[in-house]
């Protein structure tokens, strides 16, 4: 079981790791120097940007982030 000190990069590995269907597309942009895409999760897209690809994944998946706890029920989440 997880719990919801999981978010980012280790949030998707885990989403990876139970073969739950992710898909990441990112590109980087060399004029303001930062990565942007999105992560779909659960049939929706969630878009983010950073100066790193972390830091793209880990704003993504922030955004994704009520959507994956509520399927997956973390311990610790509130699911009100």
């Amino acid at each position: 079981m997880i719990s919801t000190r999981a978010k980012g990069t280790s949030l998707l590995n885990y989403l990876r790791q139970k073969n739950i269907p992710v898909e990441v597309s990112h590109h980087y942009i060399s004029g303001p120097g930062v990565w942007r895409g999105t992560i779909k999760v659960y049939g929706e897209t969630f878009a983010g940007q950073g100066r790193t690809q972390k830091k793209f994944i880990d704003d993504a998946m922030e955004r994704a982030k009520n959507l994956v706890y509520s399927n997956i029920r973390p311990k610790g989440y509130d699911f009100v």
